[in-house]
C-alpha cells in the first residue's frame, strides 16, 4: 500500500471523526428540565426562599387529570412540590379513597413509605387528607395531600418547607386568586 494513500485514509478519518466534536446549533438544544427559570412567582416558602410554579408532568391518577405543576424554591433543581388537578368528586369517601389506595397511592408508594392519612382542612375550609411520609432513600421527610379543590382533587407531593406555597396555592384556587388566605389547619398538623 502506498503511504500517500495511507496518509489520504488517516487524514480522512480524523476529519470525519472531527466533524462529530462540534458543537450543533443552539436551536439544537432542549431546556433543561432542572430548576425553574421561568414561572409564576408563588411567594416564599417556609425558609423565605423564593418560589415559582410552572406546568409538570402528570403523574399517575385515578382520575382525569386536569392539570399538572411543579413548585421550586431556592435554587433547589428539584421540584418542592408537584401537584396534579384532576376532575372528579370532592365527596370525602373519594378524598378518602385517593388518600387510602389506588393508582396514585401505590405509584406514591414506590418512593415512598406512608401512614395513614389524617383529615384537616385548608384555610378556607377545604377539606384535606394530609398523609406523612418517608423517603425509601434517604429517610428524608415527605408530606403527600390530597386536596377538595376547584373541579375536583388536587393531589400533591410536598416537601415540608414548601408546605405554605401549597397551602397558598390550593386556598388561591378554591377561592379564584381572592387576597392571601388565613393560616391554615393543615399547616398546624403538618409534619
Amino acid at each position: 500500500m502506498s503511504p500517500n494513500i495511507t496518509l489520504r485514509s488517516a487524514a480522512a478519518l480524523l476529519a470525519l471523526l472531527g466533524a462529530g466534536c462540534t458543537l450543533p446549533a443552539e436551536t439544537s438544544f432542549v431546556e433543561s428540565a432542572g430548576r425553574a427559570t421561568v414561572g409564576q412567582p408563588v411567594g416564599p416558602d417556609a425558609r423565605g426562599e423564593t418560589c415559582f410554579v410552572q406546568p409538570g408532568v402528570a403523574g399517575a391518577a385515578d382520575l382525569p387529570i386536569a392539570t399538572a405543576r411543579e413548585v421550586f424554591c431556592g435554587g433547589w433543581t428539584q421540584p418542592s412540590a408537584r401537584l396534579i388537578q384532576t376532575r372528579g368528586s370532592n365527596e370525602p369517601s373519594q378524598l378518602d379513597a385517593l388518600a387510602r389506595g389506588g393508582v396514585w397511592r401505590s405509584a406514591l408508594e414506590q418512593r415512598v413509605a406512608c401512614g395513614d392519612p389524617q383529615a384537616t382542612t385548608t384555610a378556607n375550609g377545604a377539606a384535606v387528607r394530609i398523609l406523612s411520609c418517608t423517603r425509601r432513600q434517604g429517610g428524608w421527610p415527605h408530606t403527600a395531600l390530597v386536596i377538595a379543590g376547584a373541579g375536583g382533587p388536587l393531589l400533591a407531593e410536598v416537601i415540608a418547607t414548601a408546605m405554605p406555597v401549597v397551602a397558598r396555592l390550593a386556598a388561591a384556587q378554591a377561592d379564584q386568586g381572592a387576597g392571601a388566605p388565613p393560616r391554615s389547619a393543615l399547616l398546624e398538623i403538618a409534619p
